[in-house]
């Protein structure tokens, strides 16, 4: 079995306020929108669950693509949580937790988690040289990189939802 996977946890400050935080992380449409290099697809399938598609560029290579149904939960308030129906060779989740910041009523703390691991027979259904590379190389990478996506992600979030007051 050849395993790629990454779980990121980072917490941010953010100059927006909760609510409009709220909107713009419980879009669906946000995720392939302003995180594209991970999310290519996000499609509502019926009441609160989506179909996800994941497009992994492996270079020189063809892109992996992947597709999980997410259901959406949450409080409405404070929480936003996209977890998958059932258990698979392809696991995502999705977490963002909101607070209110003890610097101001215009500020948010904010945690974003993002869990992701595809799990193959075989490290050439990744891609020709991955077994080269080997599984912790390459998790490494897909680390690094999504936490740079995150970082760009969570700064849209906060630049949209400050232009909204």
């Amino acid at each position: 079995m050849f395993t790629i996977q990454a779980r990121i946890e980072k917490k941010y400050q953010l100059s927006a306020e909760k609510n409009r935080l709220y909107e713009f992380f419980s879009d669906i449409n946000s995720y392939p929108r302003y995180m594209p290099d991970i999310f290519h697809k996000v499609e509502p399938i019926k009441g609160t669950v989506s179909l996800w598609t994941l497009k992994i560029d492996v270079s020189a290579g063809s892109p992996l693509v992947v597709k999980v149904e997410l259901d959406k939960k949450g409080d409405e308030a404070s929480l936003i949580a996209y977890e998958p129906l059932t258990n698979s060779q392809n696991h995502l989740a999705l977490k963002i937790k909101l607070g209110e910041s003890s610097l101001g009523l215009s500020k948010t703390d904010l945690i974003f988690i993002l869990e992701i691991k595809l799990e193959r027979n075989r490290s050439s259904e990744v891609h020709p040289l991955a077994g080269l590379l080997g599984e912790k190389a390459i998790n490494k990478i897909v680390q690094k990189h999504a936490e740079g996506y995150i970082d760009d992600f969570v700064k849209s979030g906060e630049e949209k939802a400050a232009r909204k007051r």
